[in-house]
C-alpha cells in the first residue's frame, strides 16, 4: 500500500471515529431530553391531580432523599400508563408525607400494565366488617382486602385471575399469598355485619371468633399502591362469591336489609338502620 493510501484510510478512520462520536452524542442528548420529559411529565400529572391545598413546596414534610430516589427512577418511565400510576403515587406520598416506603420506586420499576391491572382489581374486593352497629358508639369498619376463590385454579379464574398472575405479583413483592387463608381474629361481636360491594350481610354464626378473607394479602407497598389509585369496577356477582367462600368456611351470613352499610370516598363507611320508617344514619370509624 502506497504512502498516499495509508493517509487517505487514516484520514477516513479519523471522520468515521468523529462521527460515531457525534452520534453518541446526539443519542445520548436525545435519552436525557427524554428521561427530562418523562420526570416532567409525572410531576405535572401528580400536581394536577393531587388534592386541593396539596403543599409540594420545599417546605412539605416529604423526605428529600425519597423525592431524588423516585425522581431518578421516574426518569426511564415511558409507557404512559405507568406515568399516571407513578404520578398518583408521587401526589399520594405529598398528600400524607411518610406513608410510602422507600422501596417503592424499586417495585413500581417491575410492574407493567397488565399486572398493575390485575393488581387493581385484587385491590378493589373489599369487605367491611362493622361490630357494635346497634350501641350508642359509633361502629366500628374494619376494611380488608378478599379475594374470595377456595385455593382452586377454577374459582380464580371466574374473577378473571390466574394463578400466574398472583404468582407474578407475589414475586414482584405487592401482594403475599397463603395457601393456608388469612382470617380477621378476635372477632368478639357474635353477629357483626359485612358489606360487599353493596349487599350487607348480617353474620349468623362464625367460629373461634374468626372471620376468614381468603388467601391474598397487600404487602405495606400493595397497601400503599391501592390508596393512591381508584377501584375499579368488579364482577357484580361479587356479593355472591363472598357468601359462597364464607359457606364453604362454615360461616353463615344472610343479606339482610335492617341494617344498612354504605360504602363513600376514600374507603369511609357509614350504616343507616330502618326503624318506624325513618332512616337514622350513623358514621362508622373505619380501622384498616
Amino acid at each position: 500500500m502506497s504512502s498516499e493510501m495509508i493517509v487517505q484510510a487514516i484520514e477516513l478512520a479519523t471522520a468515521a471515529i468523529n462521527a460515531g462520536s457525534v452520534l453518541r452524542q446526539y443519542i445520548n442528548k436525545r435519552e436525557k431530553n427524554r428521561e427530562e420529559i418523562n420526570q416532567a411529565n409525572i410531576v405535572s400529572l401528580a400536581v394536577a391531580n393531587a388534592k386541593e391545598n396539596t403543599d409540594f413546596s420545599d417546605s412539605s414534610m416529604v423526605d428529600v432523599g425519597w423525592v431524588s430516589e423516585f425522581l431518578d427512577a421516574a426518569r426511564f418511565v415511558t409507557d404512559e400508563n405507568m406515568q399516571v400510576l407513578w404520578s398518583k403515587v408521587l401526589a399520594h406520598e405529598f398528600e400524607n408525607p411518610g406513608v410510602t416506603p422507600r422501596r417503592m420506586h424499586r417495585i413500581l420499576n417491575e410492574l407493567t400494565f397488565s399486572d398493575m391491572q390485575v393488581f387493581q382489581k385484587i385491590a378493589s374486593m373489599r369487605i367491611a366488617l362493622v361490630s357494635d352497629y346497634y350501641g350508642t358508639n359509633a361502629p366500628v369498619a374494619d376494611e380488608h382486602i378478599m379475594v374470595p376463590f377456595s385455593d382452586t385454579d377454577r374459582d380464580c379464574e371466574k374473577m378473571g385471575i390466574y394463578i400466574e398472575d398472583i404468582n407474578e405479583l407475589v414475586a414482584i413483592g405487592v401482594i403475599a399469598y397463603s395457601s393456608d387463608g388469612y382470617y380477621i381474629t378476635k372477632v368478639t361481636e357474635p353477629h357483626p355485619l359485612i358489606y360487599a360491594n353493596g349487599t350487607t350481610f348480617l353474620v349468623l354464626k362464625h367460629k373461634d371468633d374468626e372471620i376468614p378473607i381468603g388467601h391474598i394479602l397487600l404487602t405495606k407497598v400493595g397497601e400503599c399502591i391501592a390508596r393512591a389509585i381508584k377501584d375499579c369496577a368488579i364482577q357484580d356477582n361479587y356479593a355472591d362469591l363472598v357468601l359462597d367462600y364464607m359457606s364453604y368456611y362454615r360461616v353463615i351470613i344472610v343479606e339482610q336489609t335492617t341494617y344498612e352499610i354504605l360504602k363513600h370516598d376514600d374507603h369511609d363507611y357509614s350504616v343507616t338502620r330502618s326503624l318506624r320508617n325513618h332512616r337514622a344514619d350513623s358514621g362508622i370509624n373505619k380501622h384498616d
